[in-house]
């Protein structure tokens, strides 16, 4: 029988003795995910938060140096569009 790709588990006392039946390549079923529209959706939201204040450090001049602010900007755009695209069905594989 071939050696299993998984370690066998023990105490920190180092008797044997662990989490019995736990693989850590077994896909729990009790784990609770978001759905990934709402994850595209949060997305979305947390990105448009951050572009808004980028301009609003950026008009107040609080940013001095303007290549890393624009550069900043343009990720946060960038990101809010990957966000559209992927909720959208647009972008991306579907695997």
């Amino acid at each position: 029988m071939p050696a299993s790709p998984v370690a066998p588990r023990t105490s920190p006392c180092g008797s044997g003795v662990g989490a019995i039946g736990v693989s850590p390549y077994e896909k729990s079923s009790t784990t609770a995910k978001l759905p990934e529209a709402e994850i595209r959706t949060l997305v979305i939201g947390v990105f448009s938060l951050y572009m808004l204040y980028d301009l609003k450090r950026i008009i107040d001049g609080g940013e001095t140096n303007y290549i890393s602010a624009t550069l900043a900007l343009y990720l946060d755009l960038f990101n809010v569009f990957q966000g559209l695209l992927a909720l959208l069905g647009l972008g991306g594989s579907s695997d």
